[in-house]
């Protein structure tokens, strides 16, 4: 925190703004401050309500917290059944069925199906376990590498938002996070173009930035916002 305070007093004394100041904290040590806090203080700066954005990101923060909390407290159950689940699927795959599978070979009885099938995943695990925990964590790091390039984020942002539940609550977030701002900024006295165009870096989700830049080029070039609309639809 010291350290955070000292470089900020830095930056502001050097003519920075204080948007700028938090952006190139992210830059330059760890990236704590997210896209839209970065974007709303921005706003508050260039309208002259820089007081009531943080009066209203204060509360955001809080509520968002409570949140998330609540969140990960609901999921504590379901994560232990399923990793009691994985535990007892292994646990049966290697050395429940293999002796139940010698006990039939004994009688030269026929394995049904199922049995076959289990058997047969349950030697791939055992034969090729490291491998299959390897590749897991290859496709892990591959995914955090992508996930820095831009035209994947892009990609995969709108891939969520067609995923059930998932999705349908992601656009609520970017929602809430897009209506929030450009009402601060209205209310402001700031033009519609240029609240538009600092609306682009608010959402989370890139997706939404994409049809953002493109609802404030339209405004530009005179189009109505209910076309705007229509033609996304």
């Amino acid at each position: 925190l010291f350290e955070l305070s000292d470089f900020l007093h830095d930056q502001i004394s050097n003519g920075r703004r204080f948007y700028d100041a938090l952006d190139r904290y992210n830059s330059d040590h760890a990236e704590i401050f997210s896209e839209y806090i970065i974007g709303m203080i921005r706003i508050g700066e260039e309208s002259g309500r820089l007081s009531q954005i943080f009066e209203l990101l204060a509360n955001f923060l809080e509520k968002d917290f409570i949140r998330r909390e609540k969140f990960k407290s609901s999921l504590i159950y379901p994560k232990i059944l399923f990793g009691i689940s994985l535990i007892a699927m292994g646990f049966l795959l290697t050395f429940i069925l293999p002796t139940f599978a010698n006990l039939f070979e004994s009688f030269q009885a026929e394995l049904p199906l199922p049995t076959q099938i289990l058997l047969s995943i349950g030697n791939f695990m055992i034969n090729y376990g490291i491998l299959i925990i390897i590749a897991i964590f290859g496709l892990i790091i591959s995914f955090e590498f992508l996930y820095r390039r831009e035209d994947f984020r892009l990609n995969f942002d709108k891939l969520k938002l067609k995923i059930p539940i998932i999705g349908e609550l992601e656009c609520q977030i970017a929602c809430m996070y897009i209506f929030r701002a450009l009402s601060v900024m209205l209310k402001s006295g700031m033009p519609l173009d240029g609240a538009t165009k600092i609306l682009c870096k608010i959402p989370p989700n890139r997706f939404f930035q994409k049809i953002l830049r493109e609802f404030h080029d339209q405004i530009l070039h005179g189009v109505a916002i209910p076309k705007f609309f229509e033609n996304q639809s």
